[in-house]
Order: C-alpha cells, then sequence, then structure tokens
C-alpha cells in the first residue's frame, strides 16, 4: 500500500503523523511524516499480505495528532477499496480411507487403503504420503507421483495387529510439506479401527465316566467318552486318546468335525483284573490335529475302585 502525500500550501509544514487503516484483522500502521516544503511530496507504505480472498477497504489519515494548522482540514483522508482473488495453488487431500476387513481379528492381515486427490485446477508435484497406527513414531511413507487436475491416486499399506483392541488409523497427504497447497488443513483423515480376539474351537472332554460305576474284577468296565467343541467355529477332524491303569499304550479313536456347542461320544470296553484303586485318562485332540483357543484343557482323569 503506497501512499503519495503532498503539501499543497505556501508555507512549510510542521513535523506531523499519518496512518494507513485496512479492515484485515485490525491492522493499521503509522507513519512519521517530516516538515514538508510548499510543493513538496512525500511517500509512505506498507507490504501487507492477505492470506483470505475477498473486498477490502484501506484508508489514510493525515495529520492525526493535528500538529498541523492547515487552510483544509477536510482533505486528509482518503479511502479505497480493493479485493483480494484466491491464490492458484494445487490442493492434496485424503478423500478415502478403507479398511478390508473391515472387522478384523487378531490372526487377520488388514489392508488400509487411501485416495489422494488433487481437488485443485492446477497440477501437484510429486510429493509423499503415510498411513498411520497409534503408537507409531516412524511410519514408511509412500511416493504419490504429480497429480494433475482432479486427479487421484490410491495407497495400500497391511498390517497385522496381534493384540485386540481399539487403534486409531490416520493417513495424511503432503506428510514432507513438499507442496504448497491452497489449503494446509485437509491433508488428513482418520477413522478407528476395532481389532478383536480370533475365534478358535476348543475341545475338551465333556465326560467321562465308567459303567457299572461299582465294579468287580469279573465285570466288563464300558467307559463312555464325551468329547465337545465349546469354541465359537467348527473343529476339524481329530483324536481321542484313552489309558486305563497299567495299560502300557494309548487306544484311540476318530472324533469328526464339531460345529460349536457339538458333540460326539465314543466307548471302549475293558476288563480290569487288578483288584483296587484304579485311574484312567482321556485326552482330546491328542495329536493336535486343531488349533485351539486352549490347548490346557484338553485332558481328564478318572479314578475308581475294582472289587
Amino acid at each position: 500500500i503506497t501512499v503519495r502525500i503532498q503539501n499543497n500550501s505556501t508555507v512549510p509544514t510542521d513535523t506531523s503523523r499519518a496512518s494507513i487503516e485496512v479492515n484485515y484483522s485490525d491492522y493499521r500502521m503509522n507513519f512519521v511524516i517530516p516538515p514538508l516544503e510548499p510543493g513538496q511530496n512525500y511517500m509512505i507504505g506498507h507490504d501487507l499480505i492477505i492470506p483470505e480472498s475477498g473486498n477490502y477497504t484501506a484508508e489514510v489519515m493525515l495529520d492525526i495528532d493535528e500538529q498541523v494548522d492547515e487552510e483544509n482540514e477536510d482533505n486528509n483522508f482518503r479511502q479505497i477499496t480493493f479485493s483480494v482473488e484466491p491464490v492458484n495453488l494445487p490442493d492434496l487431500e485424503i478423500i478415502g480411507l478403507y479398511l478390508n476387513p473391515t472387522n478384523p481379528t487378531t490372526m487377520d492381515s488388514v489392508s488400509i487403503n487411501a485416495t489422494v486427490k488433487n481437488s485443485s485446477t492446477i497440477s501437484a508435484g510429486i510429493s509423499k504420503a503415510v498411513i498411520q497406527i497409534t503408537g507409531e513414531i516412524n511410519p514408511p511413507k509412500i511416493d504419490i507421483p504429480s497429480l494433475g487436475i482432479s486427479e487421484i491416486y490410491n495407497i495400500e499399506r497391511k498390517i497385522l495387529i496381534n493384540q485386540a483392541g481399539s487403534y486409531t488409523i490416520s493417513a495424511e497427504a503432503d506428510c514432507d510439506d513438499e507442496v504448497e497447497e491452497l489449503d494446509e488443513n485437509n491433508n488428513n483423515e482418520e477413522l478407528i479401527l476395532e481389532v478383536v480376539n480370533h475365534s478358535k474351537p476348543d475341545l475338551i472332554i465333556e465326560s467321562f465316566i465308567i459303567s457299572p460305576s461299582s465294579p468287580t474284577n469279573k465285570d466288563t468296565i464300558t467307559f463312555t467318552i464325551v468329547v465337545k467343541n465349546i469354541g465359537n467355529v467348527l473343529a476339524e477332524k481329530s483324536t481321542v486318546a484313552t489309558k486305563i491303569h497299567g495299560e502300557k499304550s494309548l487306544t484311540t479313536y476318530g472324533i469328526p468335525s464339531l460345529y460349536p456347542g457339538e458333540s460326539y461320544t465314543v466307548t471302549r470296553q475293558s476288563k480290569i483284573n487288578i483288584i483296587g484303586f484304579i485311574s484312567a485318562e482321556a485326552w482330546a485332540d491328542y495329536d493336535m490335529d486343531v488349533d485351539e483357543s486352549d490347548e490346557t484343557n484338553n485332558d481328564v482323569k478318572i479314578y475308581f475302585t475294582v472289587n
């Protein structure tokens, strides 16, 4: 803003002060004006950056302290209006952030996809973007090529989160501030990722009983073993093993696939010639064919007396 001041009188002026005001952010600048000879000019001015487009008014006032006794006190004020046009710059932004799968478990590889767009009317130079997870210090950066008008570029990052919980996923365009943009406040997008524990089957020995309940050494004893899947998903085929007091080897039986809550019963018969306190044991998924949520609850041991 430049102002030319002139002494229009036939006598010199004293020292005075002038001001320039613009109706943007209460901007005002004062200037000291030296004594001016008749007809002498004096220039004042200041550079101002107005980052918001729109219409503005600039006002200049001379002799603001009324230090000069003038012939005409009515010509000390001048006002002009002007407009500030928006600068033509590129504008990179994240216009989409997506997860696949949307409800992952601790066993899932999660694909995070984001879309970077140049929303301006001029091209954007090369830049970098980043997809970040809660707590990361130095996430990997992804190269973004030059983008034309309204052009988009899709980026992807794959992660495996092995601990259930809630995580914030964020994506940022132009993360290194390589591109001077029209709007630097629309570069980020975020969402919440909920990771749940992976569902697995869980095989147990639901019951292990004998009949008769008080056998003798002359009885044929029936051992009934019930295997149950107490997990949340299907348990594939497995093996149950049994061993009765004094046996040197195991007796095994095949168990079919079991849906959640489903049970399967196997029986074996045996005579025990020993009189006294006897033990018998059964193991579900003895050959470890099934990946279970709990591998510590597969066996049951019972005790009974043979008379």
